[in-house]
């Protein structure tokens, strides 16, 4: 009974130094964040130079399973983006199923699993010609 209390009046001790953590966040740099969300969205392509505003951003899932939200900052036109969309999109194996072309586009894209849809709108923020919401969610949760 000695020797177990002993043991663990140790193990407690020597665990004390392991209880301690920084509340600190590490920091990750813009490129580890495209890193990052590029192999959780491998699946849909992003405009090249466009920087992800990660306060809007919310990703569950990874791969070709993932679904949320992306907010983007785009340098090209809202024309631009919208062509860089058309393109890429379906090369990734989505299919275009409608647009709308007027003060923002609004574009949906859907695979069998899940519906994309991609909002372009005027950008609004110094630097971004472009604001881009991309909203995924999974087929079975849109009540098919």
């Amino acid at each position: 009974m000695f020797l177990g209390l002993t043991v663990a009046s140790m193990l407690l001790l020597s665990s004390c130094g392991l209880v301690q953590q920084s509340t600190q966040r590490p920091s990750i740099s813009a490129e580890d964040t495209r890193l990052i969300i590029n192999a959780l969205i491998e699946d849909l392509p992003l405009p090249p130079n466009s920087e992800i505003r990660n306060r809007e951003s919310v990703i569950l899932g990874s791969g070709i399973g993932w679904g949320g939200r992306i907010g983007i900052d785009d340098p090209l036109s809202p024309a631009e983006t919208l062509l860089f969309f058309r393109e890429a999109i379906p090369a990734s194996g989505w299919n275009l199923s409608s647009s709308t072309v007027g003060q923002s586009i609004i574009m949906v894209f859907e695979k069998p699993d899940r519906i994309a849809t991609v909002e372009i709108f005027k950008g609004q923020r110094f630097g971004a010609e472009t604001d881009v919401t991309i909203s995924v969610v999974p087929r079975m949760l849109m009540g098919n």
